[in-house]
């Protein structure tokens, strides 16, 4: 839900919700967060270049929160095939996620609570209209 919220308000509004991950760096957590996905998957499913997923992959394999740095993803080459490289979350990068969600969810509450459990349903099924509909 929150997802759609978020996108909705970025491309109508211009308001970005901040959080401790950049939105792409979200992305390939959510993707690898259940299973392995290879870097040519990546760059199918975001659309991106190879260059533009190298920057993003090294970022969370070097991320940095204050003075610490910490790996969120492993990667490695494929065993059925080493020319193939695939990408897993880390347990450090279970956790980011999981602040991260929380967050957006705490924002989210913020944003919306002046409306009845009611409005905001009517509102979600709206935004997520628009959101599917654009």
């Amino acid at each position: 839900m929150f997802r759609d919220v978020e996108n909705f308000f970025r491309k109508w509004t211009g308001i970005i919700i901040t959080c401790q991950l950049k939105t792409e760096e979200e992305h390939i957590l959510n993707m690898v967060m259940d299973k392995d996905v290879s870097v040519s998957e990546l760059k199918r499913n975001l659309k991106m270049d190879a260059d533009k997923i190298s920057r993003i992959l090294r970022s969370l394999r070097w991320y940095q929160k204050g003075k610490k740095k910490f790996s969120l993803i492993n990667e490695n080459h494929d065993p059925k095939d080493a020319r193939r490289r695939v990408v897993s979350i880390t347990r450090q990068g279970m956790k980011i996620l999981e602040i991260v969600s929380n967050e957006k969810e705490q924002k989210c509450k913020e944003f919306f609570g002046c409306l009845s459990e009611d409005e905001q349903k009517i509102l979600f099924t709206l935004i997520k209209k628009c959101v599917n509909y654009s």
